[in-house]
């Protein structure tokens, strides 16, 4: 092949090739952009589902000590339970802060809201571990008896409110 006609091969081609290497940087920079981007948007409705559920299943955990503690025979069995009653509450605690600090601006009101209804729901659970360590099982069981299945009901509505801002 003739050097004139390499160099009109040369010419035409090099271009080419280089103008095909920049799409596909360009290409692969979208791309990567794209999968960051879209990573964000699955893992953040996902991590505040997990720190609803979490908080859930201690909440009710939380619940269902203290129902045992009410029910229960002697002040030893009444004493395990409210070390298990205060293990659940303090572990349910931190997934609902996380939960409130993870959150966006459209369902932070819903993480305060639960935040509020947990601490009221700690001030009454804190009168019936009183009385029932106390030995005052009958005016224990009213309180707890009244509020059991709104807070069960409440704390049930938050896994499926996230997932719906989700």
């Amino acid at each position: 092949m003739r050097p004139t006609t390499r160099l009109k091969l040369g010419l035409t081609f090099v271009p080419l090739l280089v103008m095909l290497g920049i799409v596909v940087s360009i290409g692969v920079t979208r791309i990567g952009a794209n999968n960051a981007a879209t990573t964000e948007v699955i893992t953040g409705p996902a991590r505040r589902l997990d720190l609803a559920q979490t908080f859930v299943v201690q909440a009710s955990k939380a619940v269902r000590m203290e129902k045992n503690m009410v029910m229960a025979s002697g002040p030893d069995e009444r004493r395990r339970f409210d070390a298990l009653t205060l293990k659940a509450r303090d572990d349910g605690q931190g997934p609902l802060h996380a939960g409130f600090a993870a959150a966006n601006a459209a369902d932070r009101p819903l993480w305060l809201r639960h935040q509020s209804h947990r601490l009221a729901d700690i001030r009454v659970n804190d009168q019936v571990r009183a009385l029932a360590l106390a030995d005052r099982v009958s005016e224990a069981s009213a309180p707890s008896i009244g509020r059991l299945p709104v807070v069960t009901a409440d704390v049930g509505m938050l896994g499926d409110q996230v997932v719906g801002l989700a």
